[in-house]
């Protein structure tokens, strides 16, 4: 029969290492409180609760190593309820002794009871040898199941992120679609209110990502590239003479290419010719129209628009008065091109009143077109069927 004091348990760590190896940690002694970070982590994947984290961090306290022997019985703490109560802020010992229970039940810590079942430890001279109370010991056994645990779970939750900000980004640029096309958001409202539900729920991956997948289609046909053509032969005009003919915009469209638009006659220098090849396309509307097209803009500047280079001038001015950062409006002139950007800004002063803050819509717009997902097209017969409609108005 052997005795108590033949037990190599409880504390020092040093009464149950080899001799001479007193003072160094083995190799499978974790840092306990790097191990109680990645329990954290790990926690929803057991079922715990962070209370038992809580109690658990409560537990190491005592142990007064920092080094986690893995050792079965090499462990061992032994505090009363009422201290590990007190440590705890006062919680009370029917929770203390739940949770204790989920930590014993899942196989983090395990129990060394004495035979009267209370927690103590007895001492050969100035060392414990014997201790009775809770062998930590299992969670240092388990650090490396932990740690896969935790990585799989950590992983999980920053794709649930970038998912979830994808998702963001993407109801704001369908919302922006609408508002630059004006169109009705309520064409989409079961689409968005899905959205908005999925957003406030605890969902996977996988469900994110098929809605995020639905809603990029969505974003890709309502952003596909309308025909100038016919999107001109839609827009409503005030009188025949400020209309757009089929036969301009097919003119407009032979000549988008060349270095010199006979839309300006002159002065086009080599950046406007970059930046209006390749992806930018020449925005299909004719000087002679701005003022029909943007009368706020002509109160400011009621001088005739001979050039496109005088546009830019122009809009350069009003840059300040809309409160848009210099730096925005030329990423705005890099994303879509010179004159794209321009009557964009002229656009916005148009709606001023109704856009809260006009640098960061025009952010969004630069970003949608570096993206290949904005079209000026929609925006100018948008702004050209608020004119009409507001010029019905006057006349009724």
């Amino acid at each position: 029969m052997r005795h108590a004091t033949d037990f190599s348990i409880g504390r020092p760590v040093s009464a149950c290492l080899p001799t001479g190896s007193a003072g160094q940690a083995p190799a499978d002694s974790p840092d306990k409180w790097a191990l109680l970070t990645t329990f954290t982590a790990a926690v929803p994947e057991y079922g715990l609760s962070h209370r038992a984290v809580t109690v658990l961090r409560a537990l190491l306290s005592f142990f007064p190593k920092r080094e986690l022997p893995a050792g079965k019985g090499a462990a061992i703490v032994f505090p009363s309820n009422t201290t590990l109560s007190e440590r705890l802020g006062g919680m009370p010992e029917s929770t203390l002794r739940r949770h204790l229970r989920q930590l014993v039940d899942t196989g983090f810590i395990a129990r060394h009871d004495s035979p009267n079942g209370k927690r103590f430890a007895r001492a050969l001279g100035t060392e414990i040898r014997a201790a009775f109370g809770f062998d930590l010991s299992p969670l240092a056994r388990r650090a490396g199941e932990l740690a896969q645990v935790a990585a799989r779970l950590t992983r999980r939750a920053e794709e649930i992120a970038l998912l979830r900000a994808a998702i963001l980004a993407h109801r704001n640029d369908l919302l922006t679609l609408c508002e630059v096309q004006g169109r009705d958001p309520a064409a989409f409202a079961a689409l968005l209110d899905f959205t908005r539900l999925m957003l406030r729920r605890k969902v996977g991956p996988e469900e994110l990502r098929a809605l995020d997948t639905r809603l990029s289609a969505t974003i890709a046909t309502l952003a596909a590239p309308q025909d100038p053509v016919e999107t001109a032969g839609e827009i409503p005009s005030e009188t025949p003479e400020t209309s757009v003919s089929n036969s301009e915009n097919e003119r407009h469209i032979q000549t988008e290419k060349k270095s010199v638009s006979d839309s300006e006659g002159r002065g086009r220098d080599r950046t406007r010719s970059e930046n209006d090849t390749g992806p930018h396309r020449a925005p299909p509307l004719q000087l002679q129209d701005i003022p029909t097209t943007f009368p706020t803009f002509s109160e400011f500047f009621p001088e005739k628009i001979v050039s496109w280079q005088m546009l830019r001038d122009r809009t350069e001015l009003l840059i300040p008065m809309l409160g848009i950062d210099r730096p925005v409006h030329v990423e705005a002139r890099r994303g879509m091109g010179e004159d794209t950007a321009s009557l964009v800004v002229l656009c916005i002063l148009e709606r001023f009143a109704e856009i809260d803050a006009p640098g960061a819509y025009l952010r969004r717009l630069s970003r949608l077109a570096a993206r290949g997902l904005f079209d000026v097209v929609p925006m100018l017969a948008a702004q050209r069927a608020r004119v009409a409609q507001a010029a019905g108005k006057i006349v009724s």
